[in-house]
């Protein structure tokens, strides 16, 4: 989250060029692919937060502002706590390294379908604070699903056998 529209278009533009670039530079093995998307799928995410922003303050449509909320929280509740652990399970070449993984993949799937389920029965919303917007998933977002989204994201990455991602 940042604290101005403006600085989201500008922080999330940069991240996504970074993750053009590495796009451009990636071999084309899966896990590759998918660890290079992320800075682009994050500086995506960060721009579309500008929409979310603007949508709160009435400057774009409140469809188009609500669209917004939707793909920003599908992106943090959905895609993320999947496609981390996925990423680095099929970067590892090794079935010793890549068994010590399946948990942190099957814990990220079952995080993003809680949290889907969440958005889906709803309800959800954002509003405005002082520099920042606070966004509202009810049912299914609690301290225990918030532990979990930090073992799937953060301990994948931490067990990796690739040294470059564990720095």
């Amino acid at each position: 989250m940042c604290f101005a529209p403006q600085a989201d278009v500008v922080g999330g533009a940069a991240v996504a060029a970074v993750g053009i670039d590495a796009m451009r530079h990636v071999d084309h093995r899966p896990g590759h692919v998918a660890l290079a998307a992320l800075p682009l799928i994050l500086g995506v995410h960060q721009i579309i937060e500008a929409f979310v922003w603007w949508g709160l303050q009435g400057h774009v449509p409140q469809s188009a502002g609500r669209s917004a909320l939707w793909a920003y929280l599908l992106i943090a509740f959905v895609v993320l706590p999947v496609l981390v652990p996925v990423a680095v399970f099929t970067l590892e070449r090794g079935t010793r390294r890549r068994s010590q993984l399946a948990p942190f993949v099957v814990i990220g799937v079952g995080v993003g379908a809680t949290l889907l389920v969440a958005m889906i029965h709803g309800p959800i919303g954002a509003s405005l604070a002082p520099y920042h917007v606070n966004y509202l998933v009810e049912g299914g977002v609690g301290l225990p699903v918030t532990i979990l989204y930090i073992v799937a994201v953060c301990g994948s990455l931490l067990l990796s056998g690739e040294r470059m991602l564990i720095l």
